[in-house]
């Protein structure tokens, strides 16, 4: 059987197969399914971005005058800067004055620093592990008297004097005003410049001893009630008679009193016990346990003298250093031998660091540090020209005095242990 088609029947199919000619041929392009495409949400670009910010440094004490930026202390006196250190990162490193200081776990700090007289200035500076630095300055004010002013010699001690103030009766008749209390003052001075062993003689330091004596006990009747001297130099100063008169000519104090210690000579450091010594006139290298004043027996001495004393000062010329230049083996020279008195209730001057030599001139007839000592007694000390040299003004003078006639060879050095102690009245 055979199937024809009608012409009709091509008609569809005919005109498929021209629109699709055109559209390829004459439309230069096909037809493409279109996908569909789902909404994906953008993902943040992750970088890392470089730390440039630097620590920051707070610093809680010492409070500073409001709009000066600058706290002020007693010159010789101690403080202590506190504050913390913050940073976004980790800081590696903190200094004070170039001195590394310990941060705690949240970034607190604590320094204790000395004030010197006139403008201190302390920079800090904190580091980051991204090498990030800050710095910051703190600016302290040594000032030469406390605030308020010292009293008057006869103010200080009356009020230095133990009695017991009772309120009087209104209705009974007013007694007469007590006199003026008058402390007595007690000078045990020391000093050797002949040795045993020549090898150790020194030049000044006998005659050091007997001028600072003599120029306290000018003072009698003036600030003090009485002064009692005891000197000791070259020959009669051993080891024996240096402990027996701390202990019976100072054992005449009273807790009124005022004591003066003065001793020049060598101090030195024995190197395998670590202990130090005075050495006495028979002293030297072969006998220093026996005849050597260890500062162990000096301390216990004047520790018990404390006891019963509430004033003593202590003035040490132990750096001579600069006639230790024999071969004594196993012992450090110039030792500083004050440091062991720098608390509450003594007044220590020493002459020098221990790596400086105590200087002495032939011009002055005195070592440095006493010449300067003696010309503020006499008044040069004297800065708020109230006719009294007191400790304060004194320690003072001789540190910048003595710096300037050794051209900055020698620096003396002190510890406060109380307020202003009237030493010496001006005629």
């Amino acid at each position: 059987m055979e199937i024809r088609l009608s012409v009709f029947a091509w008609i569809p199919f005919a005109f498929m197969v021209m629109t699709v000619f055109f559209m390829t041929v004459l439309g230069g392009c096909t037809y493409t399914p279109q996908k569909t495409v789902m909404y994906e949400p953008m993902k943040r670009h992750q970088s890392q971005v470089k730390d440039e910010t630097p620590p920051k440094i707070f610093v809680f004490s010492p409070k500073v005058e409001a709009g000066r930026g600058i706290a002020v202390f007693p010159a010789g006196s101690n403080t202590t800067i506190r504050g913390s250190v913050v940073d976004a990162g980790h800081v590696t490193d903190f200094r004070i004055d170039g001195e590394r200081v310990a941060l705690s776990r949240d970034g607190s700090f604590s320094h204790t620093i000395k004030v010197r007289l006139a403008k201190n200035r302390f920079n800090l500076m904190a580091v980051d592990d991204a090498n990030n630095i800050a710095q910051r300055e703190i600016i302290i004010n040594g000032t030469m008297l406390t605030y308020p002013p010292p009293p008057s010699a006869t103010q200080y001690y009356n009020q230095q004097q133990s009695y017991a103030v009772v309120r009087p009766d209104p209705f009974q008749t007013p007694q007469q005003p007590q006199p003026h209390f008058k402390p007595r003052l007690f000078v045990l001075s020391v000093g050797v410049s002949n040795y045993k062993d020549a090898k150790l003689n020194l030049g000044y330091a006998a005659a050091d001893a007997t001028s600072l004596a003599r120029a306290l006990q000018n003072q009698t009747r003036r600030i003090f009630k009485k002064v009692e001297v005891h000197v000791l130099t070259n020959e009669r100063a051993t080891r024996t008679n240096i402990l027996n008169a701390m202990s019976s000519f100072l054992g005449q104090a009273v807790s009124t009193d005022v004591v003066v210690i003065f001793v020049a000579g060598h101090g030195i450091k024995k190197e395998d016990t670590g202990s130090f010594f005075f050495l006495p006139h028979l002293a030297n290298e072969d006998n220093l346990l026996d005849q050597g004043l260890s500062w162990y027996a000096f301390e216990e001495a004047i520790n018990s003298l404390k006891q019963r004393v509430r004033n003593i000062v202590l003035i040490l010329d132990t750096c001579h250093s600069g006639a230790m230049k024999i071969a004594m083996r196993g012992i450090k020279a110039g030792q500083d031998l004050s440091r062991s008195f720098a608390r509450k209730g003594f007044y220590t001057l020493a002459a020098a660091y221990p790596n400086e030599g105590a200087m002495e001139r032939k011009d002055w007839g005195h070592g440095a540090f006493t010449y300067a000592i003696l010309e503020g007694l006499k008044g040069k000390a004297d800065v708020n020209s109230d006719r009294q040299v007191d400790v304060i003004e004194l320690f003072h003078y001789v540190e910048a005095r003595v710096a300037g006639l050794t051209d900055g060879r020698q620096h003396p050095h002190f510890h406060m242990g109380g307020s202003s102690l009237p030493l010496a009245a001006l005629p």
